[in-house]
């Protein structure tokens, strides 16, 4: 599952991306639209640490790869 970090015009905050996930129970999820020009890297790593322990793998894909 890909979602959108960028805030404006997409989800809200990071919380109510990490509850979209946890409502949807996908096997792997990955923040998209974050540090080019909004969201921040430290949006993303609070993500992925949000998500730790639920039984969802996140990870960064970092931009530009």
């Amino acid at each position: 599952m890909l979602l959108p970090l960028g805030q404006t015009y997409t989800m809200g905050s990071v919380a109510e991306a990490v509850e979209a996930v946890k409502d949807v129970k996908p096997a792997l999820a990955i923040p998209i639209h974050w540090g080019m020009y909004e969201g921040t890297r430290a949006d993303a790593e609070a993500f992925v640490k949000a998500l730790s322990g639920s039984g969802i793998e996140a990870r960064l894909k970092e931009i530009g790869r």
